[in-house]
């Protein structure tokens, strides 16, 4: 599937810095259905944040990891797609482009769980880096998937919130032709099942 271009000032994207992990918090907890608040003064809280979440989005399977997500009701992600790490704070989606189409989708707050959601193929997202300066994340695919995805979270809202019933949901690993199978490639990693829209198989990593 072909990208847009990451558009991001060089101090977003950081070298790898081992930090310990915070557990993610899981489907139930309050913190996950709570709004997060805008971040704004960049002192050391917030430079510990993004440590985490840049140490959090690198575990293979990853794209994205809000913030929410570690227990943290601060507006701030990081992504980790095609092999490009970053993260936004204070993000907003600024634009929508495209047709939506159904996503095969996951997130690791609601584990063992897909299901194919609604999104759009191209997002946009404006925030701040840590500097202080305006960034523009954009992209299509599995970045703008993401983008969508972890804005969400901020926004205090799941993906299971899109669903009718939590009965909707597909175990990871079960499905049919139709409907998809997720499964694990030689790799390694998990691989999303197809959505039920007759599209051909994505290997995508888990959306947080």
């Amino acid at each position: 599937m072909p990208r847009a271009p990451l558009r991001h000032s060089s101090s977003m994207v950081c070298p790898h810095v081992e930090v310990p992990d915070r557990p993610i918090r899981l489907f139930g907890d309050p913190v996950l259905k709570t709004p997060s608040a805008p971040i704004g003064e960049i002192d050391e809280r917030a430079r510990a944040l993004i440590a985490d979440l840049l140490d959090s989005v690198r575990i293979p399977g990853r794209a994205g990891v809000a913030a929410s997500q570690i227990g943290v009701n601060l507006r701030a992600f990081s992504y980790n797609v095609d092999d490009v790490v970053g993260y936004l704070l204070n993000p907003e989606i600024v634009e929508l482009g495209g047709e939506p189409t159904l996503e095969g989708e996951g997130c690791l707050s609601v584990p063992g769980l897909w299901f194919p959601v609604l999104r759009h193929p191209f997002a946009r997202a404006r925030g701040i880096d840590l500097d202080g300066n305006p960034v523009e994340v954009a992209g299509e695919g599995l970045l703008a998937q993401a983008l969508q995805h972890e804005v969400d979270h901020l926004d205090g809202k799941l993906y299971i919130d899109y669903l009718d019933s939590m009965d909707e949901l597909i175990p990871v690993g079960r499905g049919d032709d139709e409907e998809g199978v997720a499964a694990d490639d030689e790799s390694g990693e998990e691989r999303a099942p197809k959505a039920r829209t007759g599209k051909s198989r994505v290997k995508t990593p888990a959306l947080a």
